[in-house]
């Protein structure tokens, strides 16, 4: 049966496998050019590599688009956590503020465009100095910022798409023991970023069923050999990673579930490295 698991899951997940990546553009010192990128044979693109970065600073939009804006503290990679970066001899605290700003060049006008982001953070996202999303309360202090996780699908009509695209990002973090843009954002066409979210959904409800179904078969087998604890942790263990795939990565569709997912996003190192010495005591 085991076998029989292991080949269904790697049959489900090459079935979904998009094809090899080109070797997509990466931003570099705060810009990006799409100008030799095909979405429709190349794919969504990561927005990548370096973004202006200011700690401790909302940057106003509008001063991106007026040439008014300061200059950055420095060029931050994304999907990185800030404080991992030292500025002025000092690494940065995991609490604080930021703004990201990158510049697109070379977009192409289309049809429909959208914008993908994943995170667990308190930000604002505007396009071009228009507020386009917002996700929780960023803020300036732990009373002011309310964090939220929520996968955000920013569509982008004709007239929105520019060249240059100016993004950028207002975020906080004060409830995580780290900081910055730790997902990846992307751009894609609509019927690329929509497609894949309907994928995604599909292999996290499969993922869900199989892990409950481990759970609950090991739960059974501590029902017949008491004696042994190691299925009932084991179990236990199937059971939260089950739940909590959904209430992770979908809970953002019920409101009433947002700060429920928050909180095992913020936990999850600290759970599961609990379960794993339970289990062998």
């Amino acid at each position: 049966m085991c076998r029989l698991c292991i080949i269904l899951f790697l049959f489900f997940f090459g079935c979904v496998q998009n094809q090899a990546e080109k070797q997509a553009p990466l931003a570099r010192k705060g810009i990006i050019d799409l100008g030799t990128w095909n979405f429709d044979t190349g794919g969504p693109v990561k927005l990548s590599g370096e973004w202006d970065f200011y700690f401790m600073k909302f940057v106003s939009p509008e001063d991106f688009l007026r040439g008014a804006a300061p200059q950055p503290d420095t060029a931050m990679k994304v999907l990185y956590f800030w404080n991992n970066v030292a500025l002025h001899g000092k690494p940065l605290p995991a609490d604080g503020y930021a703004t990201y700003r990158l510049r697109i060049q070379g977009i192409q006008k289309r049809e429909l465009l959208a914008l993908e982001l994943k995170e667990a953070a308190a930000y604002r996202l505007y396009i071009n100095g228009t507020l386009r999303c917002a996700v929780g309360s960023p803020g300036k202090t732990r009373a002011e910022s309310d964090a939220r996780y929520s996968k955000t699908i920013v569509t982008l009509s004709p007239d929105q798409i520019t060249a240059p695209m100016d993004i950028v990002i207002h975020i906080s973090n004060f409830h995580f023991r780290w900081g910055g843009i730790y997902n990846n954002i992307e751009l894609g066409t609509f019927g690329q970023i929509h497609r894949r979210y309907l994928k995604n959904i599909i292999s996290d409800f499969f993922l869900f069923g199989s892990i409950l179904i481990m759970g609950l078969y090991h739960l059974a087998l501590f029902c017949l050999r008491r004696k042994d604890r190691s299925p009932l942790f084991f179990g236990l263990v199937c059971i939260f990673i089950a739940v909590r795939t959904i209430m992770i990565h979908h809970a953002h569709d019920t409101g009433c579930f947002r700060s429920i997912a928050c909180l095992l996003t913020n936990s999850r190192e600290r759970w599961c490295g609990s379960w794993s010495l339970a289990g062998r005591v």
